[in-house]
């Protein structure tokens, strides 16, 4: 899948792999003067200077997980697994050869593959620079897509684990790139993927 990367060391062509994921697009809004604050204040992003805004603020909420080994319990973030994310960030780096070209347009440097300490998820397209540093500083969430969460939760209820790989297409608050540059993007996202499965051996058919 691709992912937008907010204030961060990763450009576009790269592929990061988040140690946990979470849905940051679940919110409950606190009105103005409300005893509860949230985590996003909007009074910290008035313009020219911050002060108090009539929007208030907003709690990201957590969710509730269900699993066949426990009963249910509100999380927020939703940890991938400590043996995959070792595999796919260290063995699966030394050797990888990532795509740097596609219809003639290149990539400005080398892509790699860059372990990430968390990742958000949302089901609106992070376009503000402001938000996007807002989210790696609280919450450390360096990339945001509209889908690791999804797959991370349908995989944890159903007691299976799962590994997030995130082919960086566009930098928030900077112009989209183009389509060769998401293609990319996409395509080294496949290749660690790819390259990943056949880290595990494969059981063979009787006829084979």
């Amino acid at each position: 899948m691709t992912g937008k990367c907010g204030f961060c060391a990763l450009v576009p062509g790269d592929v990061a792999v988040p140690e946990a994921v979470a849905f940051t697009g679940v919110w409950e809004w606190e009105i103005f003067e409300a005893q509860n604050k949230g985590q996003l204040a909007f009074g910290h992003f008035n313009y020219p200077v911050n002060g108090e805004n009539l929007l208030g603020t907003v709690a990201y909420e957590n969710i509730t997980l269900y699993s066949p080994s426990e009963g249910p319990k509100e999380v927020f973030w939703l940890p991938v697994p400590s043996p995959l994310y070792k595999a796919a960030t260290e063995e699966l780096t030394k050797d990888l050869k990532l795509k740097e070209c596609h219809s003639g347009r290149c990539l400005p440097g080398t892509p790699k593959v860059a372990s990430v300490l968390k990742a958000s998820t949302s089901d609106f397209y992070v376009k503000n620079k402001a938000y996007g540093e807002f989210l790696l500083g609280k919450f450390n969430a360096s990339t945001a897509d509209s889908a690791s969460a999804v797959v991370a939760l349908t995989s944890l209820s159903n007691g299976k684990p799962f590994v997030v790989f995130q082919g960086i297409s566009n930098i928030v608050g900077e112009e989209s790139s183009n389509p060769e540059i998401s293609y990319i993007a996409s395509q080294n996202a496949f290749v660690l993927a790819a390259a990943f499965i056949n880290l595990f051996p494969t059981q063979r058919l009787a006829c084979e």
